[in-house]
Protein backbone atom coordinates (compact mmCIF):
# COMPACT_ATOMS: atom_id res chain seq x y z
CA UNK A 1 0.00 0.00 0.00
CA UNK A 2 2.75 2.45 0.87
CA UNK A 3 3.82 2.39 -2.78
CA UNK A 4 0.84 4.67 -3.52
CA UNK A 5 2.12 8.23 -3.81
CA UNK A 6 -1.17 10.04 -4.43
CA UNK A 7 -4.29 10.18 -6.57
CA UNK A 8 -4.94 11.37 -10.10
CA UNK A 9 -8.44 12.74 -10.51
CA UNK A 10 -10.81 13.68 -13.28
CA UNK A 11 -13.76 16.02 -12.78
CA UNK A 12 -16.53 17.59 -14.79
CA UNK A 13 -16.76 21.36 -14.92
CA UNK A 14 -19.36 21.31 -12.11
CA UNK A 15 -16.79 19.69 -9.74
CA UNK A 16 -18.37 16.22 -9.74
CA UNK A 17 -15.85 13.38 -9.57
CA UNK A 18 -15.52 11.29 -12.71
CA UNK A 19 -12.76 8.95 -11.56
CA UNK A 20 -9.87 8.72 -9.09
CA UNK A 21 -6.70 6.76 -9.92
CA UNK A 22 -3.94 5.69 -7.53
CA UNK A 23 -0.47 6.82 -8.56
CA UNK A 24 1.71 3.81 -7.69
CA UNK A 25 5.46 4.25 -7.12
CA UNK A 26 5.51 7.31 -9.35
CA UNK A 27 4.45 10.90 -9.45
CA UNK A 28 2.08 12.28 -12.06
CA UNK A 29 2.78 10.54 -15.38
CA UNK A 30 1.13 10.36 -18.78
CA UNK A 31 -0.11 6.80 -18.21
CA UNK A 32 -2.61 8.02 -15.64
CA UNK A 33 -4.06 10.54 -18.05
CA UNK A 34 -4.31 7.86 -20.73
CA UNK A 35 -6.13 5.56 -18.29
CA UNK A 36 -8.53 8.35 -17.37
CA UNK A 37 -9.22 9.11 -21.03
CA UNK A 38 -9.92 5.44 -21.74
CA UNK A 39 -12.37 5.28 -18.83
CA UNK A 40 -14.10 8.50 -19.86
CA UNK A 41 -14.34 7.84 -23.59
CA UNK A 42 -15.47 4.24 -23.08
CA UNK A 43 -18.24 5.42 -20.75
CA UNK A 44 -19.32 8.03 -23.28
CA UNK A 45 -19.40 5.44 -26.05
CA UNK A 46 -21.37 2.97 -23.92
CA UNK A 47 -23.87 5.66 -22.92
CA UNK A 48 -24.69 6.40 -26.56
CA UNK A 49 -25.06 2.70 -27.30
CA UNK A 50 -27.51 2.16 -24.43
CA UNK A 51 -29.55 5.20 -25.38
CA UNK A 52 -29.68 4.23 -29.04
CA UNK A 53 -27.80 7.30 -30.25
CA UNK A 54 -25.46 7.41 -33.28
CA UNK A 55 -22.03 5.84 -32.95
CA UNK A 56 -20.28 9.19 -33.32
CA UNK A 57 -20.97 12.17 -31.03
CA UNK A 58 -22.44 15.32 -32.53
CA UNK A 59 -19.78 17.51 -30.94
CA UNK A 60 -16.23 17.24 -29.66
CA UNK A 61 -15.28 15.77 -26.30
CA UNK A 62 -13.05 18.40 -24.70
CA UNK A 63 -10.72 17.29 -21.90
CA UNK A 64 -8.55 19.82 -20.11
CA UNK A 65 -5.03 19.05 -18.92
CA UNK A 66 -2.08 21.22 -17.90
CA UNK A 67 0.13 19.74 -20.63
CA UNK A 68 -2.55 18.82 -23.15
CA UNK A 69 -0.23 19.85 -25.99
CA UNK A 70 2.23 17.12 -25.01
CA UNK A 71 -0.50 14.51 -24.58
CA UNK A 72 -1.68 14.72 -28.19
CA UNK A 73 1.35 12.91 -29.60
CA UNK A 74 1.14 10.27 -26.87
CA UNK A 75 -2.53 9.64 -27.65
CA UNK A 76 -1.75 9.28 -31.35
CA UNK A 77 0.92 6.67 -30.62
CA UNK A 78 -1.18 4.82 -28.03
CA UNK A 79 -3.91 2.17 -28.51
CA UNK A 80 -6.43 4.92 -27.68
CA UNK A 81 -5.94 6.57 -31.06
CA UNK A 82 -8.95 4.98 -32.78
CA UNK A 83 -11.21 5.52 -29.76
CA UNK A 84 -10.11 9.15 -29.50
CA UNK A 85 -10.90 9.73 -33.17
CA UNK A 86 -14.31 8.09 -32.83
CA UNK A 87 -15.15 10.22 -29.78
CA UNK A 88 -13.74 13.36 -31.45
CA UNK A 89 -11.47 13.97 -28.49
CA UNK A 90 -10.04 17.47 -28.23
CA UNK A 91 -7.35 18.15 -25.65
CA UNK A 92 -7.40 21.68 -24.25
CA UNK A 93 -5.46 23.71 -21.69
CA UNK A 94 -7.06 25.61 -18.81
CA UNK A 95 -6.66 29.34 -18.54
CA UNK A 96 -4.48 29.26 -15.41
CA UNK A 97 -1.76 27.13 -17.00
CA UNK A 98 -2.40 28.08 -20.61
CA UNK A 99 -0.55 31.39 -20.53
CA UNK A 100 2.65 29.66 -19.46
CA UNK A 101 2.72 27.89 -22.85
CA UNK A 102 4.15 29.39 -26.02
CA UNK A 103 1.89 31.28 -28.38
CA UNK A 104 1.54 28.53 -30.98
CA UNK A 105 0.45 26.12 -28.28
CA UNK A 106 -2.11 28.64 -27.05
CA UNK A 107 -3.63 29.08 -30.49
CA UNK A 108 -4.22 25.33 -30.71
CA UNK A 109 -5.19 24.39 -27.15
CA UNK A 110 -6.10 27.45 -25.06
CA UNK A 111 -9.77 27.53 -24.04
CA UNK A 112 -10.11 31.12 -25.25
CA UNK A 113 -9.68 30.06 -28.89
CA UNK A 114 -11.62 26.76 -28.77
CA UNK A 115 -14.95 27.00 -30.56
CA UNK A 116 -17.77 26.03 -28.20
CA UNK A 117 -15.70 26.22 -25.00
CA UNK A 118 -17.69 29.12 -23.56
CA UNK A 119 -16.09 30.93 -20.63
CA UNK A 120 -14.97 27.81 -18.78
CA UNK A 121 -11.50 27.98 -17.20
CA UNK A 122 -11.06 24.20 -16.65
CA UNK A 123 -9.24 24.66 -13.35
CA UNK A 124 -11.57 22.44 -11.30
CA UNK A 125 -8.71 20.24 -10.09
CA UNK A 126 -6.94 23.21 -8.53
CA UNK A 127 -10.03 24.14 -6.52
CA UNK A 128 -10.90 20.56 -5.60
CA UNK A 129 -7.46 19.51 -4.40
CA UNK A 130 -6.98 22.75 -2.46
CA UNK A 131 -9.69 21.41 -0.12
CA UNK A 132 -9.12 17.66 -0.41
CA UNK A 133 -5.46 18.03 0.57
CA UNK A 134 -6.67 18.18 4.17
CA UNK A 135 -7.55 14.49 3.76
CA UNK A 136 -3.92 13.50 3.17
CA UNK A 137 -2.73 13.52 6.83
CA UNK A 138 -5.74 11.41 7.80
CA UNK A 139 -5.14 8.71 5.18
CA UNK A 140 -1.35 8.74 5.33
CA UNK A 141 -0.94 5.66 7.56
CA UNK A 142 -4.24 3.91 6.84
CA UNK A 143 -4.42 0.47 5.34
CA UNK A 144 -5.38 0.17 1.70
CA UNK A 145 -9.02 -0.63 2.45
CA UNK A 146 -9.59 2.18 4.93
CA UNK A 147 -7.74 4.66 2.74
CA UNK A 148 -9.90 3.89 -0.29
CA UNK A 149 -13.01 4.03 1.86
CA UNK A 150 -12.04 7.41 3.31
CA UNK A 151 -11.38 8.88 -0.14
CA UNK A 152 -14.62 7.40 -1.51
CA UNK A 153 -16.63 8.80 1.41
CA UNK A 154 -15.05 12.20 0.96
CA UNK A 155 -15.82 12.19 -2.75
CA UNK A 156 -19.41 11.10 -2.05
CA UNK A 157 -19.85 13.89 0.47
CA UNK A 158 -18.38 16.49 -1.87
CA UNK A 159 -20.56 15.36 -4.77
CA UNK A 160 -23.83 15.20 -2.84
CA UNK A 161 -23.51 17.96 -0.25
CA UNK A 162 -21.26 20.53 -1.92
CA UNK A 163 -21.04 20.06 -5.67
CA UNK A 164 -24.75 19.31 -6.01
CA UNK A 165 -25.68 22.10 -3.59
CA UNK A 166 -23.58 24.56 -5.59
CA UNK A 167 -24.72 23.34 -9.00
CA UNK A 168 -27.29 26.09 -9.48
CA UNK A 169 -24.87 28.63 -7.99
CA UNK A 170 -22.35 27.64 -10.66
CA UNK A 171 -24.98 28.08 -13.38
CA UNK A 172 -26.09 31.41 -11.93
CA UNK A 173 -22.52 32.76 -11.66
CA UNK A 174 -21.61 31.73 -15.20
CA UNK A 175 -24.85 33.16 -16.56
CA UNK A 176 -24.22 36.45 -14.80
CA UNK A 177 -20.61 36.56 -15.98
CA UNK A 178 -21.61 35.81 -19.58
CA UNK A 179 -24.23 38.58 -19.55
CA UNK A 180 -21.62 40.97 -18.15
CA UNK A 181 -19.27 40.19 -21.03
CA UNK A 182 -22.08 40.63 -23.56
CA UNK A 183 -22.91 44.04 -22.10
CA UNK A 184 -19.39 45.12 -23.09
CA UNK A 185 -20.04 44.25 -26.72
CA UNK A 186 -20.64 47.90 -27.63
CA UNK A 187 -17.25 48.86 -26.19
CA UNK A 188 -15.65 46.03 -28.14
CA UNK A 189 -17.30 47.24 -31.34
CA UNK A 190 -16.03 50.77 -30.76
CA UNK A 191 -12.53 49.47 -30.10
CA UNK A 192 -12.56 47.47 -33.32
CA UNK A 193 -13.85 50.48 -35.22
CA UNK A 194 -11.03 52.62 -33.82
CA UNK A 195 -8.56 49.98 -35.01
CA UNK A 196 -10.04 50.05 -38.50
CA UNK A 197 -11.71 46.64 -38.26
CA UNK A 198 -15.09 46.75 -39.99
CA UNK A 199 -15.78 43.02 -40.03
CA UNK A 200 -15.01 40.90 -36.92
CA UNK A 201 -14.30 37.95 -39.21
CA UNK A 202 -11.00 39.66 -39.97
CA UNK A 203 -9.91 38.84 -36.41
CA UNK A 204 -10.36 35.14 -37.10
CA UNK A 205 -8.32 35.52 -40.30
CA UNK A 206 -5.58 37.33 -38.38
CA UNK A 207 -5.55 34.57 -35.80
CA UNK A 208 -5.07 31.99 -38.56
CA UNK A 209 -2.36 34.14 -40.16
CA UNK A 210 -0.58 34.31 -36.83
CA UNK A 211 -0.80 30.54 -36.49
CA UNK A 212 0.63 30.00 -39.98
CA UNK A 213 3.47 32.39 -39.24
CA UNK A 214 4.40 30.63 -35.99
CA UNK A 215 4.21 27.21 -37.63
CA UNK A 216 6.41 28.36 -40.51
CA UNK A 217 9.28 29.19 -38.18
CA UNK A 218 9.12 26.07 -36.05
CA UNK A 219 12.14 24.72 -37.93
CA UNK A 220 15.04 26.77 -39.22
CA UNK A 221 15.63 26.26 -42.97
CA UNK A 222 18.71 24.15 -43.72
CA UNK A 223 20.22 26.82 -45.94
CA UNK A 224 20.22 29.26 -43.02
CA UNK A 225 21.90 26.70 -40.77
CA UNK A 226 24.60 26.04 -43.39
CA UNK A 227 25.08 29.75 -44.06
CA UNK A 228 25.54 30.55 -40.38
CA UNK A 229 27.89 27.61 -39.90
CA UNK A 230 29.94 28.58 -42.96
CA UNK A 231 30.24 32.18 -41.77
CA UNK A 232 31.34 31.13 -38.28
CA UNK A 233 33.88 28.72 -39.75
CA UNK A 234 35.29 31.53 -41.94
CA UNK A 235 35.53 33.85 -38.93
CA UNK A 236 37.35 31.20 -36.91
CA UNK A 237 39.68 30.48 -39.84
CA UNK A 238 40.40 34.17 -40.26
CA UNK A 239 41.21 34.60 -36.56
CA UNK A 240 43.38 31.48 -36.60
CA UNK A 241 45.32 32.74 -39.62
CA UNK A 242 45.95 36.05 -37.84
CA UNK A 243 47.30 34.20 -34.80
CA UNK A 244 49.41 32.02 -37.10
CA UNK A 245 50.93 35.05 -38.82
CA UNK A 246 51.76 36.52 -35.44
CA UNK A 247 53.31 33.23 -34.28
CA UNK A 248 55.44 33.00 -37.45
CA UNK A 249 56.58 36.59 -37.02
CA UNK A 250 57.55 35.92 -33.42
CA UNK A 251 59.38 32.75 -34.48
CA UNK A 252 61.44 34.66 -37.05
CA UNK A 253 62.31 37.25 -34.44
CA UNK A 254 63.31 34.62 -31.88
CA UNK A 255 65.53 32.79 -34.39
CA UNK A 256 67.10 36.04 -35.64
CA UNK A 257 65.59 35.83 -39.11
CA UNK A 258 63.94 39.23 -38.77
CA UNK A 259 64.20 42.33 -36.65
CA UNK A 260 61.68 42.40 -33.81
CA UNK A 261 58.75 44.68 -34.51
CA UNK A 262 58.41 45.31 -30.77
CA UNK A 263 60.10 44.21 -27.53
CA UNK A 264 59.05 40.66 -26.64
CA UNK A 265 58.12 39.65 -23.11
CA UNK A 266 58.95 35.93 -22.92
CA UNK A 267 59.73 33.93 -19.79
CA UNK A 268 63.01 32.08 -19.51
CA UNK A 269 66.09 32.18 -21.69
CA UNK A 270 66.20 32.54 -25.46
CA UNK A 271 66.32 28.77 -26.14
CA UNK A 272 63.18 28.16 -24.10
CA UNK A 273 61.51 31.11 -25.80
CA UNK A 274 62.29 29.72 -29.26
CA UNK A 275 60.79 26.35 -28.36
CA UNK A 276 57.63 27.97 -26.98
CA UNK A 277 57.20 30.08 -30.08
CA UNK A 278 57.76 27.10 -32.35
CA UNK A 279 55.19 24.99 -30.47
CA UNK A 280 52.67 27.82 -30.66
CA UNK A 281 53.24 28.13 -34.41
CA UNK A 282 52.80 24.39 -34.96
CA UNK A 283 49.63 24.37 -32.85
CA UNK A 284 48.09 27.17 -34.90
CA UNK A 285 49.05 25.36 -38.11
CA UNK A 286 47.14 22.26 -36.93
CA UNK A 287 44.10 24.35 -35.99
CA UNK A 288 44.25 26.09 -39.36
CA UNK A 289 44.23 22.76 -41.18
CA UNK A 290 41.17 21.58 -39.24
CA UNK A 291 39.29 24.84 -39.78
CA UNK A 292 40.20 24.85 -43.46
CA UNK A 293 38.73 21.35 -43.78
CA UNK A 294 35.53 22.56 -42.08
CA UNK A 295 35.30 25.53 -44.44
CA UNK A 296 35.78 23.32 -47.48
CA UNK A 297 33.09 20.94 -46.18
CA UNK A 298 30.59 23.82 -45.88
CA UNK A 299 31.56 25.03 -49.36
CA UNK A 300 30.83 21.60 -50.80
CA UNK A 301 27.39 21.49 -49.12
CA UNK A 302 26.58 25.03 -50.29
CA UNK A 303 27.83 24.33 -53.81
CA UNK A 304 30.61 26.97 -53.71
CA UNK A 305 33.88 26.74 -55.61
CA UNK A 306 37.18 27.54 -53.90
CA UNK A 307 37.46 30.80 -55.81
CA UNK A 308 33.98 31.80 -54.57
CA UNK A 309 34.98 31.85 -50.93
CA UNK A 310 33.35 34.77 -49.14
CA UNK A 311 35.43 37.83 -48.30
CA UNK A 312 34.83 40.16 -45.37
CA UNK A 313 33.63 42.91 -47.73
CA UNK A 314 31.29 40.72 -49.78
CA UNK A 315 27.49 40.91 -49.70
CA UNK A 316 27.20 37.27 -48.68
CA UNK A 317 29.47 37.89 -45.69
CA UNK A 318 27.32 40.83 -44.57
CA UNK A 319 24.08 38.84 -44.81
CA UNK A 320 25.57 35.90 -42.94
CA UNK A 321 26.85 38.27 -40.26
CA UNK A 322 23.32 39.62 -39.78
CA UNK A 323 22.00 36.07 -39.56
CA UNK A 324 24.44 35.19 -36.79
CA UNK A 325 23.59 38.40 -34.95
CA UNK A 326 19.95 37.34 -35.10
CA UNK A 327 20.93 34.00 -33.57
CA UNK A 328 22.69 35.78 -30.70
CA UNK A 329 19.59 37.90 -30.29
CA UNK A 330 17.47 34.76 -30.10
CA UNK A 331 19.76 33.24 -27.49
CA UNK A 332 19.60 36.37 -25.34
CA UNK A 333 15.82 36.40 -25.67
CA UNK A 334 15.61 32.71 -24.70
CA UNK A 335 17.68 33.42 -21.61
CA UNK A 336 15.45 36.33 -20.62
CA UNK A 337 12.30 34.31 -21.24
CA UNK A 338 13.61 31.39 -19.18
CA UNK A 339 14.14 33.67 -16.21
CA UNK A 340 10.67 35.12 -16.66
CA UNK A 341 9.20 31.61 -16.47
CA UNK A 342 10.57 31.31 -12.94
CA UNK A 343 8.68 34.45 -11.93
CA UNK A 344 5.62 33.97 -14.15
CA UNK A 345 3.08 33.62 -11.36
CA UNK A 346 4.41 36.62 -9.47
CA UNK A 347 4.37 38.66 -12.67
CA UNK A 348 0.85 37.55 -13.58
CA UNK A 349 -0.33 38.62 -10.15
CA UNK A 350 0.48 42.21 -11.11
CA UNK A 351 -2.14 42.21 -13.87
CA UNK A 352 -4.86 40.25 -12.07
CA UNK A 353 -8.13 42.12 -11.74
CA UNK A 354 -8.49 43.48 -8.22
CA UNK A 355 -4.77 44.04 -7.64
CA UNK A 356 -4.40 47.69 -6.72
CA UNK A 357 -1.76 50.10 -7.93
CA UNK A 358 0.18 50.08 -4.67
CA UNK A 359 0.24 46.29 -4.60
CA UNK A 360 1.48 46.22 -8.21
CA UNK A 361 4.27 48.64 -7.31
CA UNK A 362 5.15 46.63 -4.22
CA UNK A 363 5.40 43.36 -6.16
CA UNK A 364 7.42 45.05 -8.91
CA UNK A 365 9.90 46.65 -6.50
CA UNK A 366 10.33 43.43 -4.52
CA UNK A 367 11.09 41.48 -7.69
CA UNK A 368 13.45 44.14 -8.95
CA UNK A 369 15.55 43.96 -5.80
CA UNK A 370 16.02 40.20 -5.93
CA UNK A 371 16.09 39.78 -9.70
CA UNK A 372 19.54 41.00 -10.62
CA UNK A 373 19.86 38.00 -12.91
CA UNK A 374 16.87 39.20 -14.90
CA UNK A 375 18.41 42.67 -15.13
CA UNK A 376 21.67 41.19 -16.45
CA UNK A 377 19.75 39.12 -19.01
CA UNK A 378 17.79 42.23 -19.94
CA UNK A 379 21.03 44.13 -20.61
CA UNK A 380 22.33 41.29 -22.78
CA UNK A 381 19.08 41.27 -24.73
CA UNK A 382 19.19 45.02 -25.33
CA UNK A 383 22.80 44.81 -26.53
CA UNK A 384 21.91 42.03 -28.96
CA UNK A 385 18.79 43.88 -30.12
CA UNK A 386 20.79 47.05 -30.79
CA UNK A 387 23.20 45.25 -33.14
CA UNK A 388 20.42 44.16 -35.50
CA UNK A 389 19.60 46.08 -38.65
CA UNK A 390 17.10 47.58 -38.19
CA UNK A 391 17.49 47.54 -34.40
CA UNK A 392 14.82 45.64 -32.51
CA UNK A 393 12.75 47.09 -29.73
CA UNK A 394 14.72 47.67 -26.55
CA UNK A 395 13.01 46.47 -23.40
CA UNK A 396 12.89 48.18 -20.04
CA UNK A 397 12.09 46.70 -16.66
CA UNK A 398 8.54 48.01 -16.93
CA UNK A 399 8.12 46.22 -20.27
CA UNK A 400 9.17 42.94 -18.70
CA UNK A 401 6.69 43.52 -15.88
CA UNK A 402 3.92 43.91 -18.45
CA UNK A 403 4.96 40.75 -20.33
CA UNK A 404 3.12 38.54 -17.87
CA UNK A 405 2.41 35.89 -20.51
CA UNK A 406 5.09 34.05 -22.44
CA UNK A 407 3.20 34.61 -25.68
CA UNK A 408 4.32 38.24 -25.56
CA UNK A 409 7.90 37.11 -26.22
CA UNK A 410 7.04 35.14 -29.34
CA UNK A 411 6.68 38.22 -31.53
CA UNK A 412 10.23 39.31 -30.65
CA UNK A 413 11.72 36.12 -32.08
CA UNK A 414 11.28 36.36 -35.83
CA UNK A 415 14.46 36.25 -37.86
CA UNK A 416 13.22 35.78 -41.43
CA UNK A 417 10.52 38.42 -41.68
CA UNK A 418 9.63 41.54 -39.73
CA UNK A 419 6.17 41.10 -38.20
CA UNK A 420 6.20 44.19 -36.04
CA UNK A 421 3.90 45.97 -38.48
CA UNK A 422 1.50 43.06 -38.82
CA UNK A 423 -1.92 43.95 -37.35
CA UNK A 424 -2.06 40.88 -35.11
CA UNK A 425 1.36 41.71 -33.62
CA UNK A 426 0.24 45.08 -32.23
CA UNK A 427 -0.68 45.10 -28.52
CA UNK A 428 -3.94 47.00 -29.05
CA UNK A 429 -5.14 44.57 -31.70
CA UNK A 430 -4.14 41.56 -29.62
CA UNK A 431 -6.12 42.89 -26.68
CA UNK A 432 -9.12 43.54 -28.92
CA UNK A 433 -8.88 40.01 -30.31
CA UNK A 434 -8.92 38.57 -26.79
CA UNK A 435 -12.01 40.60 -25.91
CA UNK A 436 -13.72 39.53 -29.12
CA UNK A 437 -13.15 35.83 -28.49
CA UNK A 438 -14.33 36.26 -24.91
CA UNK A 439 -17.52 37.76 -26.33
CA UNK A 440 -17.98 34.79 -28.65
CA UNK A 441 -17.39 32.47 -25.71
CA UNK A 442 -20.03 34.31 -23.66
CA UNK A 443 -22.71 33.62 -26.27
CA UNK A 444 -21.62 29.99 -26.47
CA UNK A 445 -21.72 29.76 -22.68
CA UNK A 446 -25.33 30.96 -22.61
CA UNK A 447 -26.30 28.30 -25.14
CA UNK A 448 -24.67 25.65 -22.98
CA UNK A 449 -26.23 26.96 -19.77
CA UNK A 450 -29.71 26.84 -21.28
CA UNK A 451 -29.16 23.14 -21.97
CA UNK A 452 -27.87 22.55 -18.45
CA UNK A 453 -30.77 24.46 -16.88
CA UNK A 454 -33.28 22.38 -18.82
CA UNK A 455 -31.57 19.17 -17.78
CA UNK A 456 -31.33 20.21 -14.12
CA UNK A 457 -35.00 21.17 -13.91
CA UNK A 458 -36.01 17.93 -15.62
CA UNK A 459 -33.75 15.88 -13.36
CA UNK A 460 -35.17 17.44 -10.19
CA UNK A 461 -38.73 16.84 -11.36
CA UNK A 462 -38.15 13.20 -12.28
CA UNK A 463 -36.04 12.45 -9.22
CA UNK A 464 -38.69 13.72 -6.82
CA UNK A 465 -41.38 11.76 -8.65
CA UNK A 466 -39.20 8.65 -8.59
CA UNK A 467 -38.47 8.92 -4.87
CA UNK A 468 -42.16 9.43 -4.10
CA UNK A 469 -43.15 6.38 -6.13
CA UNK A 470 -40.47 4.12 -4.63
CA UNK A 471 -41.44 5.23 -1.13
CA UNK A 472 -45.09 4.41 -1.88
CA UNK A 473 -44.16 0.95 -3.15
CA UNK A 474 -42.09 0.13 -0.06
CA UNK A 475 -44.47 1.65 2.49
CA UNK A 476 -46.58 -1.44 2.89
CA UNK A 477 -43.90 -4.15 2.80
CA UNK A 478 -40.85 -2.41 4.28
CA UNK A 479 -41.76 0.73 6.28
CA UNK A 480 -38.21 1.09 7.65
CA UNK A 481 -36.78 1.34 4.15
CA UNK A 482 -39.60 3.69 3.16
CA UNK A 483 -38.67 5.96 6.06
CA UNK A 484 -35.04 6.10 4.94
CA UNK A 485 -36.18 6.86 1.40
CA UNK A 486 -38.29 9.68 2.80
CA UNK A 487 -35.28 11.11 4.65
CA UNK A 488 -33.23 10.98 1.46
CA UNK A 489 -36.04 12.67 -0.44
CA UNK A 490 -36.25 15.42 2.17
CA UNK A 491 -32.52 15.97 1.84
CA UNK A 492 -32.72 16.26 -1.93
CA UNK A 493 -35.74 18.57 -1.77
CA UNK A 494 -33.83 21.00 0.43
CA UNK A 495 -31.20 21.36 -2.27
CA UNK A 496 -33.80 21.46 -5.02
CA UNK A 497 -35.52 24.42 -3.37
CA UNK A 498 -32.21 26.26 -3.51
CA UNK A 499 -31.82 25.34 -7.16
CA UNK A 500 -35.29 26.58 -8.08
CA UNK A 501 -34.67 29.84 -6.23
CA UNK A 502 -31.34 30.50 -7.91
CA UNK A 503 -32.66 29.57 -11.33
CA UNK A 504 -35.51 32.02 -10.78
CA UNK A 505 -32.95 34.70 -9.93
CA UNK A 506 -31.36 34.18 -13.34
CA UNK A 507 -34.51 35.48 -15.00
CA UNK A 508 -34.16 38.69 -13.00
CA UNK A 509 -30.62 39.36 -14.21
CA UNK A 510 -30.00 42.44 -16.30
CA UNK A 511 -29.81 41.40 -19.92
CA UNK A 512 -31.84 38.19 -19.59
CA UNK A 513 -34.07 37.55 -22.59
CA UNK A 514 -37.61 36.25 -22.07
CA UNK A 515 -37.13 34.19 -25.23
CA UNK A 516 -35.12 31.78 -23.08
CA UNK A 517 -37.91 31.08 -20.58
CA UNK A 518 -38.55 27.70 -22.19
CA UNK A 519 -35.20 26.51 -20.84
CA UNK A 520 -36.60 26.82 -17.30
CA UNK A 521 -39.53 24.48 -17.97
CA UNK A 522 -38.98 20.81 -17.18
CA UNK A 523 -39.03 18.38 -20.06
CA UNK A 524 -38.97 14.60 -20.15
CA UNK A 525 -35.66 12.84 -19.67
CA UNK A 526 -34.45 10.47 -22.36
CA UNK A 527 -34.01 7.76 -19.76
CA UNK A 528 -36.12 8.30 -16.64
CA UNK A 529 -35.06 7.26 -13.16
CA UNK A 530 -37.57 4.42 -13.24
CA UNK A 531 -39.10 2.10 -15.79
CA UNK A 532 -42.13 3.80 -17.33
CA UNK A 533 -43.87 0.46 -17.71
CA UNK A 534 -43.55 -0.18 -13.96
CA UNK A 535 -45.04 3.22 -13.16
CA UNK A 536 -48.24 2.83 -15.09
CA UNK A 537 -50.98 5.27 -14.14
CA UNK A 538 -49.43 5.92 -10.72
CA UNK A 539 -46.21 7.00 -12.36
CA UNK A 540 -47.97 9.46 -14.64
CA UNK A 541 -49.87 10.84 -11.66
CA UNK A 542 -46.65 11.25 -9.67
CA UNK A 543 -45.00 13.08 -12.55
CA UNK A 544 -47.96 15.43 -12.88
CA UNK A 545 -47.94 16.14 -9.14
CA UNK A 546 -44.21 16.86 -9.24
CA UNK A 547 -44.71 19.19 -12.20
CA UNK A 548 -47.47 21.11 -10.41
CA UNK A 549 -45.33 21.31 -7.29
CA UNK A 550 -42.44 22.70 -9.33
CA UNK A 551 -44.70 25.33 -10.88
CA UNK A 552 -46.05 26.47 -7.51
CA UNK A 553 -42.57 26.49 -6.01
CA UNK A 554 -41.20 28.51 -8.89
CA UNK A 555 -43.89 31.17 -8.41
CA UNK A 556 -43.19 31.46 -4.71
CA UNK A 557 -39.42 31.41 -5.13
CA UNK A 558 -39.56 34.44 -7.39
CA UNK A 559 -40.38 36.49 -4.30
CA UNK A 560 -37.52 35.20 -2.15
CA UNK A 561 -34.42 37.30 -1.54
CA UNK A 562 -30.85 36.19 -2.19
CA UNK A 563 -30.05 36.55 1.50
CA UNK A 564 -32.60 33.87 2.35
CA UNK A 565 -30.96 31.57 -0.19
CA UNK A 566 -27.61 31.92 1.55
CA UNK A 567 -29.21 31.18 4.92
CA UNK A 568 -30.74 28.01 3.52
CA UNK A 569 -27.40 26.92 2.11
CA UNK A 570 -25.70 27.33 5.47
CA UNK A 571 -28.52 25.41 7.15
CA UNK A 572 -28.25 22.54 4.67
CA UNK A 573 -24.50 22.32 5.00
CA UNK A 574 -24.88 22.37 8.77
CA UNK A 575 -27.30 19.45 8.61
CA UNK A 576 -24.94 17.59 6.28
CA UNK A 577 -22.00 18.08 8.60
CA UNK A 578 -24.05 16.89 11.57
Amino acid sequence: FFDVNGVFGGFCRHSFVIVFLDMVRTGEQSKYMLALLHHFMSASQEDRRVRGLPDHPTGSLAVGYDIACGMVDKIIRSPLHDLAQNERLQMVIGLLHGYAHNRLCQLSFLMLYINGAGIEDLEVCERYFSQSNALAPVTRYMSSFWRCQAIANYAYHRDNFESYANLSRFIYSNYKQALGIIRRSRDIQETLKALGVSDPKVLVEWLEEEREFLESRQQTPEVETLTAGYYQALVKLRMCQERLREARSNFRVETGLAAPPQPLQRPGDSTFSVHMTERQMMKEQEVEAKLLADVQSFEDRLGLRRDQRWKSDSEEWRKAEELVQHAKYQKALDKLEGLIVQRIFELSRMNVAGTGYKMRQHIGNAMKKRSQTILAALDNYNQAAATLRPPRKLLSWDDVMNYTYLSEFDFLRDTRMDVREKPWAKPAVREAMSEYFKLIGAYQELDRLHVEIKRLVTYMKEEEAYISEVKRREQGTNPQLAYQIQLYGNERRRFNRLHHSRLSNIRRLKGFSSMNNDSFIAGVGFQNQMDQETWGDRGEEALNMASESDSDRSDSDDEEAEAEVDERTEAVLGIAND
